[in-house]
């Protein structure tokens, strides 16, 4: 199909319908913003629940029938994006992925041999959930979706994308892969490690100990840990693919907490007002 500068996209591609691909479908049908849809998922239960709220979804039995779509977005744990990238190296269609990870996206898709139509992306936004059930525009809408330029990338095929992005209600915010990642290592991919940390310890207690702990669960320990249920497939590949910057942040995180505890009374209290105060900016 050819693509004019500047039309909006006909047909979109969705390679995956967890949380975030059938969220960007919500989106997608609640903006207008295509005429067809067609979607892909090794998991047939995830397709056939899309299916069950948009009958109009065409399925596809592998991910090569979406080659002829305007633009794709591949919505897959990221040691599987760097192949279905390659896969449409040698179609038209502009190509999003939606990984918590970048730097190491875009080296991967190179080592396959690259496509200069491939806009590496990250909607900010999900949850603890993987599945379909709790898909919903609002999880794009009114939300950061990191777009990261690189040496080599079509400046149409980014336009396009952050075009299309911005249609769905999403606000577009273009960053170097590098930046991206050191960032969120400390702002996602720690808060969300350091609940299964904490799960660990958890279980690792003495068995009076858990026992009892298991009876007075307070509401803190369950909403630091909530992100626990978080797919182990995904967060193992983010691990691999981010690890350093993950425990650079760490060691920050560490280093503050050791501060907090090692301070005199009123030094712990002024310190712990003005940590309250940056949460309270923060929103």
């Amino acid at each position: 199909m050819t693509r004019e500068k500047g039309r909006r996209t006909v047909r979109l591609g969705i390679v995956g319908t967890g949380l975030i691909g059938a969220s960007l479908i919500e989106a997608a049908i609640a903006a207008g913003a295509v005429d067809e849809i067609v979607a892909y998922d090794t998991d047939a239960g995830h397709l056939a629940q899309v299916r069950a709220r948009h009958a109009g979804i065409v399925p596809v039995s592998g991910p090569g029938d979406l080659e002829d779509c305007d633009l794709i977005f591949v919505c897959t744990p990221p040691d599987q994006i760097a192949s279905y990238v390659a896969s449409y190296a040698s179609s038209n269609a502009i190509v999003v992925d939606v990984a918590s990870i970048k730097s190491g996206i875009v080296r991967d898709v190179r080592q396959q041999g690259g496509s200069p139509r491939f806009v590496p992306g990250h909607p900010l936004s999900g949850g603890t959930t993987t599945g379909p059930e709790e898909a919903s525009a609002d999880i794009v809408t009114r939300r950061p979706f990191v777009l990261t330029p690189y040496d080599g990338l079509d400046p149409e095929a980014l336009a396009n994308a952050r075009t299309f992005i911005e249609r769905l209600g999403a606000e577009v915010v273009l960053v170097d892969a590098d930046a991206h990642d050191h960032v969120l290592a400390l702002i996602s991919h720690l808060p969300h490690l350091l609940s299964f940390a904490m799960i660990d310890a958890f279980r690792s207690l003495p068995e009076s100990d858990r026992a009892l702990a298991e009876r007075l669960l307070p509401n803190s320990f369950l909403t630091v840990t909530q992100f626990a249920a978080s797919d182990p497939k995904m967060w193992s590949g983010i691990i691999a693919q981010n690890g350093g910057e993950i425990a650079g942040a760490g060691e920050r995180v560490f280093e503050a907490l050791g501060s907090l505890l090692g301070g005199a009374a009123g030094d712990s209290e002024k310190r712990l007002a003005q940590l309250r105060a940056v949460r309270h900016d923060i929103g």
